[in-house]
């Protein structure tokens, strides 16, 4: 899945040892991080 400029960050799959697959929400992540550490 390529990336573009001006669109969502994709949900990753994240393989866990002896957990399976885990979704990670890249867009939502990011969005959050931003607001945390006040760059938005």
């Amino acid at each position: 899945m390529p990336l573009a400029l001006g669109q969502p960050l994709p949900v990753l799959p994240l393989a866990l040892r002896n957990a399976g697959v885990v979704p990670v929400d890249l867009e939502t992540t990011y969005t959050e991080a931003c607001q945390r550490s006040r760059l938005t």
